[in-house]
Parts: structure tokens; C-alpha cells; sequence
């Protein structure tokens, strides 16, 4: 299947210094220089054409994260330098041992997976998707490559920052963010937002309850870089239960969860998320290895836990390496998350789990609040919803977050609070 660009005069490719059509984005598209592209700083519509053009397998781009380590950029640099690599998209995703593993999206995966989207969440020309989502997570480059196939429009932002996010919502009709980031735009837009937009494809991981009965809009999705992105996602016009989930899979994906020995469980049984996609890689790219624990017999095992229900809706618990054990009790840090962003002088929250020579491991929580709230405090609070061994035994108050560029949690920034 290849990408066939709706070439709409109604819809413009904008970012705060160019706009263009479809047909003119398209030009530049054909007339990039094949070989290899490394992407790297803010999005862009010159970025958004170098995408184009690998979809269309006219060249190679490998976009970069400003967070990786100089050595692995350059391992990276080197690995391209000797080799000719097919066209299409190459993301890099963190290994096991801390190495950048990656995966190569063909111009097939790239475009059957923006028309398995494109199906699920009725994207038309007449919709604009504001693109925030850096283009090195693949959320974020997808965007491009969906609205090129429905002539959709695209606002370009060179981040995702929530103050940049909330000016420019009145112009577009749906949007992809992470839960940090609605939380903090529906604070400074005092939780209005315009009747333009009718969705918002939130991920990242566990959506929290209150925003989504706070915002209709929101439809929260499960994917992975190595799926392509998106694999499941609640439907436009659904029911405020499906809301609830992950979804049920997009057109071509599926879903399985499995038990600790690999064997399927039943409905409403919680274990490893497996998945299959449309627009799925079937390897690492040149790394046998990380392939060995990552795919099997068409199948992506993913580090997440959840649970398919009755109507075949996903329900994402979090990531497996989100649990601890504390004093031989198992605990999910993301409801410890969940259960303090209900307190009423609590914005956001993130927990880690730390070493304690006492119980194996403890919980210790981010706060983000504009009070000097308390350790005693918290866990007073917190008694209304959580168990007593389930309490933060550590609490660091902040006025923001620590995030990653895509705006999701920095968990490796949060643990340094604690030493």
C-alpha cells in the first residue's frame, strides 16, 4: 500500500514562519536529496517534507532526541556512515541496557498504519491536528503522515509546551498531548476549551479518570513505537465507558494478554500486554539481540500490564516496572499518582519507587503544588483512598513537574530528588 498525498487546496501545512498547500509540501517532498537525514531541533514544515519524502521512499531520516547521549548519537551517525539503509523512518527507543534500539518504519508500514488511524478516528479534509508532539517520538511524526492521506491540515509547533499548546487550540480540531500536558492546558484556559475541537488522542500511559470526565474530547489511546504508534483507541462519539479504556485495537491491530509463563488469560484478567498493528516493524533494525525479547511468532511483547474487557476494549495498568514490592505487598505507582492528583491542593503528581532498607522498596512522591505541602500532610489526605502500606513515604513539592521533551514524566530526574 503507498501513500497517496490528498493534494486539498483547503488545507495548510503552517508553522510559526511558513504555510504551505499540500501541493507545494509535496513538491519539496520530491525534490529531497535521497540518502540519509538526521532531524534534529524543533518541528518544522521543512521536517514535516523530509517525513513526506521517507513515506514516499524517496530517502532515509533518522530523527534524533535531543536526550540521547553524545555516544549514542554518534553510534548512530557511524552505524548510517557505512551502510546504504532501506528508506522510510528510523526511530531510536531505549534498550534493555540503556542502548538505543531501533526501529525502521518501511514507506508500506508508515502508510497502511495512517490509513488504519485514519479509519478509526474518521479524519477528513476538513480537519486540521495540531502537531506538538516532537517528531523524534513517533506520535508526533505520524501526525504528518495521516493528514497528508485525508488532505487534513496541520499546525506545526516546535514544542509541546502547555503555554504554547493553549494558544493554539482556536484553529485546529484535534490535537495529540500527554496527560501532563492537558492537565496544565486546561489550568491556564481556565477548562475551557473552543468548540472547534471535537478530539484529544491522549497517551503516554494510564489516562487519569477526573480529566476524562472533565473533558469529552478526550479519547485516550495505547501504542508503541514499534507498533507504529497508535494500537488501540477509544472511537470518536463513543460512550463515556469506552472512555474509560484504551479502546478497542484500530482497523488491522490486535490485542492479546498473557500470563507471566506466556499462556492468554481471560477476559478481565490483568497480565502482559501483546500486541499486534498494521503498521508494526518486525525487528530491530541490525540488533538480533533486543529482537530476541521484543518479538515473537508476530507478536510485540510489550512492558505494560492490562486487561481486555467484555467488548474487547484494552484497560492499560501501567508499565510492568511501575510495580513494586514494598514489605512483600505488590503496588502500582501509577494509582499512587491517580489517588494524589484527587487532592484538592495537588495540580499533578509522579512516584518512583526508591531503595528502603526497612521495607525492600518504598514509594516517593513528586508534588507539583503552589503550597509547602507536607509529608503528613499528603499521607492524611491520602488515607481517604489508599491502604496505609500503600502511602508515599517520601514527598518532594515542586511548582512544575520534571518532563521530557514529549512531555511525558522524567522518572530518572524525580528518583535524583531523593539521593
Amino acid at each position: 500500500m503507498s501513500l497517496l498525498v490528498k493534494t486539498s487546496s483547503r488545507a495548510l501545512i503552517s508553522d510559526s514562519t511558513e504555510q504551505l498547500t499540500w501541493t507545494q509540501l509535496l513538491e519539496l517532498a520530491h525534490e529531497a536529496p535521497q540518502g540519509v537525514h538526521f532531524l534534529s531541533g524543533g518541528n518544522s514544515v521543512s521536517q514535516a517534507a523530509l517525513i513526506l519524502a521517507a513515506a514516499l521512499g524517496r530517502c532515509s531520516i533518522i530523527p534524533l532526541s535531543p536526550r540521547l547521549k553524545i555516544a549514542d548519537r554518534e553510534d548512530i551517525h557511524n552505524l548510517f556512515a557505512q551502510i546504504s539503509p532501506p528508506t522510510g523512518i528510523f526511530i531510536a527507543t531505549s534498550g534493555s541496557q540503556g542502548k538505543p534500539k531501533l526501529v525502521h518504519l518501511s514507506p508500506e508500514l508508515l502508510s497502511r498504519h495512517a490509513h488504519a488511524v485514519n479509519q478509526h478516528v474518521h479524519l477528513t479534509e476538513n480537519d486540521t491536528w495540531l502537531a506538538c508532539l516532537p517528531f523524534f517520538h513517533v506520535g508526533g511524526m505520524a501526525i504528518v503522515l495521516r493528514c497528508a492521506l485525508a488532505g487534513a491540515g496541520v499546525r506545526i509547533l516546535d514544542n509541546s509546551s502547555a503555554e504554547l499548546v493553549a494558544k493554539n487550540l482556536d484553529t485546529v480540531s484535534l490535537l495529540s498531548l500527554v496527560p501532563t500536558t492537558l492537565r496544565r492546558v486546561l489550568t491556564l484556559r481556565n477548562d475551557i476549551l473552543p468548540d472547534s475541537i471535537r478530539a484529544i488522542i491522549l497517551g503516554g500511559g494510564p489516562v487519569p479518570v477526573d480529566m476524562i470526565r472533565q473533558c469529552p474530547q478526550v479519547l485516550p489511546t495505547y501504542g508503541l513505537t514499534e507498533a507504529g504508534s497508535m494500537v488501540t483507541c477509544s472511537r470518536p462519539g463513543c460512550d463515556d465507558s469506552e472512555r474509560l479504556t484504551a479502546g478497542p485495537p484500530i482497523p488491522g491491530a490486535a490485542v492479546k494478554i498473557v500470563d507471566e509463563n506466556g499462556n492468554p488469560v481471560s477476559v478481565n484478567t490483568s497480565g502482559r500486554i501483546l500486541v499486534q498493528s498494521p503498521g508494526a516493524a518486525s525487528a530491530y533494525f541490525r540488533n538480533d539481540n533486543e529482537t530476541a525479547l521484543t518479538f515473537r511468532e508476530g507478536w510485540i511483547l510489550t512492558e505494560d500490564s492490562g486487561f481486555l474487557d467484555e467488548l474487547g476494549c484494552l484497560h492499560v495498568l501501567g508499565r510492568i516496572d511501575r510495580i513494586i514490592v514494598s514489605g512483600g505487598e505488590n503496588i502500582a505507582l501509577d494509582e499512587i499518582e491517580s489517588a494524589l492528583r484527587l487532592l484538592p491542593d495537588v495540580r499533578d503528581a509522579l512516584c518512583v519507587g526508591i531503595e528502603d532498607s526497612e521495607w525492600g522498596q518504598s514509594v516517593a512522591a513528586v508534588i507539583e503544588s503552589d503550597l509547602p505541602l507536607t509529608l503528613e500532610h499528603v499521607r492524611e489526605q491520602l488515607k481517604a483512598h489508599l491502604p496505609s502500606f500503600k502511602l508515599p513515604k517520601q514527598v518532594s513539592v515542586t511548582f512544575k513537574l520534571p518532563l521530557l521533551p514529549n512531555g511525558k514524566p522524567d522518572y530518572r530526574t524525580a528518583r535524583n530528588l531523593f539521593g
